[in-house]
């Protein structure tokens, strides 16, 4: 990241640069129109012009013209999303419900995807509906589907996209606390979030 930071900084600076002395002072004409230009005398008597600064909005015209692309700025918006996500992937549930527990907060979720898709065009989401180990198997899998089918519709209901949400079931077959212990059933009934290509 620093190596990015600082790449983009120097072609920053590059650019800047260039910019202050070719297009602002002149000084980037051919070699050949300098010769000419030395060549003929001016008939003027040479009076020596003292450099004034840039104006302000110079100034303010060249820090908006970096000769860096908005992707560079949008790419690490994009990985601190991923990795947020990767290290915060839960919904929980009460047991025996597909409805999240009393109002849960999906507003960063429905920020984050928003801002994803429409800067990742081919990226998608899959929702994983997990649950402790109480009930049988056919079960546990219905209700792991039906708790992440319920987060896709109130995403969808936020203006998210159906067709880039996906959703499946593990039931109770991954556990990822003590299924013997209430603590342990409470973090295992979820839903994780699972950002894909």
């Amino acid at each position: 990241m620093k190596t990015l930071l600082k790449f983009v900084l120097v072609i920053w600076m590059i650019g800047s640069t260039w910019y202050y002395l070719c297009v602002i002072n002149h000084n980037c004409t051919d070699k050949k129109q300098d010769i000419e230009a030395q060549s003929i005398p001016d008939p003027k008597p040479e009076i020596k012009k003292q450099k004034s600064p840039p104006s302000k909005p110079e100034v303010e015209e060249r820090k908006s013209l970096p000769p860096t692309s908005i992707k560079d700025t949008i790419i690490p918006t994009l990985k601190q999303i991923r990795q947020y996500w990767d290290s915060h992937p839960h919904f929980y549930f009460q047991s025996n419900e597909a409805r999240l527990a009393g109002e849960a907060n999906i507003s960063r979720l429905v920020k984050d995807l928003t801002f994803l898709f429409a800067h990742e065009k081919g990226s998608k989401v899959l929702l994983t509906g997990h649950t402790d180990f109480t009930g049988s198997n056919a079960l546990n899998y219905k209700l792991g589907i039906a708790r992440a089918q319920h987060l896709k519709d109130r995403l969808v209901q936020q203006g998210l996209p159906a067709d880039r949400i996906d959703v499946t079931s593990m039931g109770e077959e991954k556990p990822i606390a003590d299924n013997r212990t209430p603590e342990g059933r409470k973090t295992n009934r979820r839903v994780e979030i699972h950002i894909i290509h």
